[in-house]
């Protein structure tokens, strides 16, 4: 069970490690570029999106999930009112599968940024 946390805490922390890893995991598994980059996009999005919340509570010491789940509701109705815009009708899954995987770029931006945030205040502190 300890190995399991461990490997969990590490794909937290690097989340871009996790996502390569199982590009190429679902790559030799499904013999498909399209399937195996889109399922580990999906895969990957959770550890994007814990590893934000967990920089964004180090860095600046507010423990609020909500803010998270905020985030996450804002994104869908985004992608729901885009597709309402361009096709006239919601179709609630495609809405959801596309907020989904706009989050895996959202949130690795997000992500990567709060560690060069991090980086940066933790050199400015020393100073």
């Amino acid at each position: 069970m300890g190995i399991v946390i461990g490997i969990i805490a590490f794909f937290v922390t690097f989340p871009l490690a996790a996502w390569l890893l199982f590009l190429v995991l679902f790559r030799v598994l499904l013999k498909s570029k399209k399937k195996s980059f889109l399922l580990s996009v999906d895969v990957a999005a959770v550890f994007f999106a814990v590893s934000f919340w967990i920089k964004l509570s180090v860095i600046w010491h507010h423990q609020s999930f909500l803010w998270l789940l905020c985030l996450y509701l804002l994104l869908f109705l985004a992608t729901a009112g885009l597709q309402f815009v361009f096709t006239d009708e919601i179709k609630w899954m495609k809405a959801l599968k596309m907020m989904w995987r706009s989050s895996f770029l959202i949130f690795f931006l997000l992500s990567e940024s709060m560690a060069i945030i991090g980086v940066f205040m933790y050199i400015m502190n020393q100073m």
